[in-house]
């Protein structure tokens, strides 16, 4: 049952109720989809706008009234103000809002409502309203004031059921018996100037010095008449700062407080509990058949008659202890069908594991040679149904098993054990012959190929016993060798251990295990001996010894050291890394590694700056670590500079780009022995010499490998 109110001191006819739902998948009630750029004057965009078989302006556009201030001239001047078809006001912090309507009160009423769902009003034609500047809810004073009309009297302007703008006030409201008259208060004799708000109150204030004439009234001339009227909604606890005094219907919400209760009980007179003389709607109760029993699974708490219907509840499962069938005996579809089961029932998987859509079926395991799951039809649902339950409780699922526990396959969750499942222990081994199959013996398909099996397969076993099996693995068993396999048990010839050799083919010695010349190594031989394992760019030769290249490559015969380069990019001058700073460095560089500080060295050069630092090693594998060890940190700008962070301002350098280390073979520079007796050590003498005076003079020593970054391959 409905009641509609009205709310106390809001200028245009309006009803009070929860908000609008604008929920996508509900009826829109006031509110429409709404766009300033759409034109819904045309027919595909029309909504419905109050205007009958006609298109017009959309509910968020089209000004039904208005809820402002006149300035002196008697104008509305504050647009912001204006009312729409579909404008509502929550009401505090509440769900109830104020909803402007387009309805008039007598249509709202009805003939059906019950009389004390509307009460009657006395209402006063004061004059007309000015069309082009006023709307409904202006307030309006007349201009002249012929016979008893006086000029200070004021009102609101309301439509008239013939479609004027009229100018009017309701003076007076009363209840459908006309037993409780209430006199309003009419703002005769405030005078309106540019400030007058303090004259009426807006939106939410708690009184107003005008009331407005109800919707629907016929009064289109100067007068009185009585007109039936919807009830007013507000706030009516008389101590409330919110307090409306025109208030016959109680909104706990409106009142400061935001939720003050008073007298409210149910207000319908046809209900079982109606309280005569609440004015705040509560629960009601009205006769209905239905289930009374508190206890039953559907009772009914508003029925007020037992119809028998009462279902009392059952506890136990209430499935069946069959599987689901269809009507024809088979595995039923999934689908609600005869037995309401509806899809996605459990118990149904595809060998995959995923859930299927099909037939369902319900599987055991067998140990059998290749046998695996399959479909078992005996398969039960659950062991305790009860017939006659309705609440489902303690359902205890079939699981199918060997519940022998001294079985080779006992399965302790399983409760139903319909079949020969158990299967005896014997232990044996149960790893194959390799030569039991064929596939086996010929190798196809096997991952691993050199995998041995074992001799002693029982093929009786149901428990694997692993000491019962001889298992072989052919291998590398070296633990030395490159290729070691610590898996293998019998080694089968193809170990290689770490022998160095040049493993570039555009060396000269490529697959030679020695720095000799090229015709002292057999090059051509397919596995030459010793066979090279691993790749020394020390041992690799990629020039003709004679004659001598000029600086700065390492002349032919100078004795050399293997070292591992790495080259930093540096901002800055040549000049400005003096030998001080190059020497906390490499003190620096030396430390960050853990290196003798006496195997370290570093060069410059410009390009701007270019800075290497060699670290001398003794071997490729040693070369190896060393790389390892320093790109784990030189891998960056930011790794490069960490290394340098605790030095001095005035030695850290700034480190524009780094390459990696690489393994690089360079001239030794020592310091000069005595005189050789042979021409050749004068020779040798001389260019150790011209190097170190090249240091000397120009502050710069470059060397270079004599060959970078050659591509290896294996032997």
């Amino acid at each position: 049952m409905c009641l509609y109110a009205t709310y106390a001191g809001f200028r245009v006819p309006n009803v009070v109720s929860p908000r609008s739902t604008t929920a996508p998948a509900t009826p829109e009630l006031y509110k429409y989809p709404y766009s300033a750029t759409t034109n819904y004057n045309l027919g595909p965009n029309a909504v419905p706008n109050g205007q009958y078989a006609q298109n017009g302006a959309h509910p968020s556009e089209y000004v039904v009234g208005s809820q402002k201030i006149l300035d002196a001239h008697g104008g509305d001047v504050r647009q912001s103000n204006d009312l729409m078809m579909d404008s509502e006001k929550q009401i505090g912090n509440s769900s109830l809002f104020i909803h402007v309507t387009m309805d008039t009160d007598d249509t709202l009423i009805g003939d059906a409502t019950q009389s004390h769902h509307y009460g009657y009003a006395t209402v006063e034609n004061i004059g007309t309203c000015d069309w082009g500047s006023q709307k409904v809810g202006s307030i309006c004073r007349p201009d002249a004031a012929p016979g008893d009309r006086p000029s200070y009297r004021q009102g609101l302007c309301y439509y008239s059921t013939a479609g004027t703008l009229e100018c009017g006030r309701t003076l007076a409201i009363d209840s459908r018996w006309g037993t409780a008259p209430k006199m309003l208060s009419t703002g005769d004799g405030a005078g309106v100037g540019s400030d007058s708000t303090s004259l009426w109150k807006q939106w939410n204030d708690v009184d107003t010095k005008i009331h407005r004439v109800p919707g629907g009234t016929t009064l289109t001339h100067y007068g009185k008449t009585n007109m039936k009227r919807l009830l007013i909604a507000g706030c009516m606890i008389p101590t409330d700062p919110n307090y409306k005094y025109a208030a016959e219907i109680h909104i706990a919400e409106d009142c400061y407080g935001g939720d003050a209760d008073y007298k409210k009980g149910c207000i319908f007179p046809g209900a079982l509990n109606y309280a005569p003389g609440s004015v705040q709607s509560g629960w009601c109760q009205y006769k209905s058949d239905g289930c009374t029993s508190p206890t039953a699974l559907n009772y009914n708490s508003e029925a007020t008659d037992n119809d028998g219907s009462c279902v009392e509840p059952i506890v136990g499962c209430t499935l069946k202890t069959d599987a689901y069938m269809d009507a024809a005996g088979a595995p039923m579809v999934y689908a609600n069908d005869a037995n309401g089961v509806p899809v996605g029932t459990p118990m149904k998987f595809n060998e995959d594991g995923s859930p299927s859509t099909g037939t369902p079926s319900r599987y055991v395991g067998q140990l059998t040679v290749n046998v695996g799951r399959v479909v078992y039809t005996g398969y039960k649902s659950v062991i305790n149904a009860k017939a006659d339950a309705n609440v489902n409780v303690g359902c205890q699922i079939a699981i199918e098993g060997c519940m022998d526990s001294t079985a080779a396959n006992y399965e302790p969750k399983a409760n139903v054990n319909s079949n020969t499942w158990c299967i005896p222990i014997v232990r044996g081994c149960m790893m194959p012959d390799p030569r039991a199959s064929g596939t086996q013996a010929n190798g196809v398909d096997r991952l691993h190929m050199k995998d041995g099996g074992s001799g002693i397969f029982n093929p009786s076993a149901t428990v694997h016993d692993k000491s019962m099996c001889s298992v072989g693995r052919l291998g590398c068993t070296s633990t030395t060798a490159i290729n070691y396999d610590p898996k293998a048990s019998i080694n089968d010839g193809t170990c290689f251990e770490r022998v160095d050799a040049c493993l570039d083919r555009s060396a000269l010695n490529f697959n030679c295990t020695t720095r000799e010349k090229p015709e002292a190594c057999n090059t051509t031989a397919r596995y030459p001996s010793p066979r090279g394992s691993v790749h020394s760019e020390y041992v690799c030769i990629y020039e003709v010894m004679s004659p001598p290249p000029p600086s700065p490559n390492v002349p032919w015969g100078l004795e050399t050291q293997l070292v591992v380069n790495t080259e930093m990019g540096l901002s800055g001058s040549v000049e400005d890394y003096t030998p001080e700073r190059v020497d906390a460095l490499v003190g620096a560089f030396a430390a960050k590694f853990g290196f003798e500080e006496s195997k370290v060295s570093a060069e410059v050069r410009p390009a701007s700056v270019i800075m290497e630092f060699r670290v001398i090693v003794d071997d490729a594998a040693a070369a190896s670590s060393v790389i390892s060890t320093i790109a784990a940190e030189v891998g960056s700008v930011a790794g490069a500079s960490a290394i340098f962070a605790d030095l001095p301002d005035e030695f850290k350098p700034k480190i524009v780009s780094v390459s990696p280390p690489v393994e690089k073979i360079i001239a030794a520079v020592t310091p000069p022995g005595p005189p050789p007796q042979a021409p050749v050590g004068a020779i040798i003498g001389g260019v150790v010499g011209a190097l170190v005076g090249l240091a000397i003079l120009g502050g710069l020593y470059v060397m270079q490998s004599k060959k970078k970054g050659a591509t290896t391959y294996p032997a």
